[in-house]
């Protein structure tokens, strides 16, 4: 049981690592300007589905994509946490126009907002609470 937390707590740690050097170099991307098409959150407590739809698009070079990624840092709290999914969606609404953060080189990597966010701490200090109970268990 030990290992299964300690690993965990070690994947959490690299993908929250991975996070914070994606919302650093954010700050340098492209911009261009999108729509948010999709908005919300619910819970479909029958099917233990916990849902945050939330989709934009924007165009480069006349090619649509299609975006879902409103700061990097989240990846770890969207996969635990519907609250912090809700939260974040929270301050966009459908039909609003966003500016989209894109990387030059692979343009389907975006975020609305650059920069490292309280998030991804929190999702270091989960994964650092799971590596440092791991030897207990």
């Amino acid at each position: 049981m030990s290992f299964i937390v300690s690993a965990l707590g070690i994947i959490i740690f690299v993908v929250s690592l991975y996070d914070i050097y994606r919302a650093s170099v954010c700050r340098t991307w492209s911009t261009t300007t999108g729509k948010v098409i999709m908005a919300g959150a619910r819970a479909e407590v029958a099917s233990r589905k916990k849902i945050a739809p939330f989709y934009y698009t924007y165009k480069i070079n006349d090619v649509e994509y299609l975006g879902t990624r409103v700061v990097f840092g989240d990846t770890i709290l969207q996969w635990i946490s519907f609250l912090a999914a809700k939260f974040i969606t929270a301050k966009y609404k459908e039909g609003q126009e966003v500016t989209v953060y894109y990387n030059p080189a692979k343009h389907e990597v975006c975020a609305l907002e650059p920069g490292i966010t309280w998030h991804v701490f929190a999702s270091i200090a989960i994964g650092a609470a799971f590596m440092l109970i791991a030897p207990t268990l």
